[in-house]
């Protein structure tokens, strides 16, 4: 593939796309020029989803601050089951005191990817941001609890381990 980058075939252009520009190997990224691509308001997101795909403002909303600003995220939250698991976030949180239920730790294991995954994280911040708005002390806290586990399951670390470390 070096070659190829190198002395591509006349006429020819290739596009490489990567969420995260660090987990492209250095000898590939030498080899291209990065042209940033901006997320799309949460806003304009959340109009679009509302007046072309009919949903509702209260699910439009949330999933305009969940997407960071991509369109085809957006899409795969309103297709996917995780309104459903965003509302199961939002008892888990309410109900802590409680032994927490482990069938979600087993929802995020069967997920087909690590983005996946740190979505659902992100609906547990969610959560907790609309659970303690008010409470400072304890926001804070929470959220570096959830951001540290979304960052080890970017990092690739097992997901069934960091999730159980999440709630000891």
């Amino acid at each position: 593939i070096l070659k190829i980058l190198e002395e591509p075939p006349s006429q020819v252009v290739f596009v490489l796309l990567s969420r995260n520009k660090d987990i492209v190997i250095p000898t590939i990224r030498s080899r291209c020029q990065a042209v940033v691509f901006r997320p799309i308001a949460a806003d304009i997101i959340q109009s679009v989803l509302s007046s072309q795909w009919g949903t509702s403002p209260a699910i439009a909303q949330t999933i305009a601050l969940l997407c960071t600003g991509s369109f085809g995220m957006a899409k795969e939250l309103i297709t996917g089951n995780y309104l459903e698991f965003a509302e199961r976030m939002r008892n888990l949180w309410r109900n802590l005191s409680v032994l927490p239920d482990t069938a979600w730790i087993n929802d995020i294991n069967k997920l087909k990817d690590r983005s996946a995954a740190e979505l659902y994280l992100d609906y547990l911040a969610l959560a907790i941001k609309q659970e303690l708005q008010d409470d400072w002390q304890n926001l804070v806290p929470a959220l570096r609890l959830v951001l540290s586990a979304r960052t080890k399951i970017k990092l690739n670390i097992n997901r069934q381990l960091v999730l159980d470390n999440l709630w000891i």
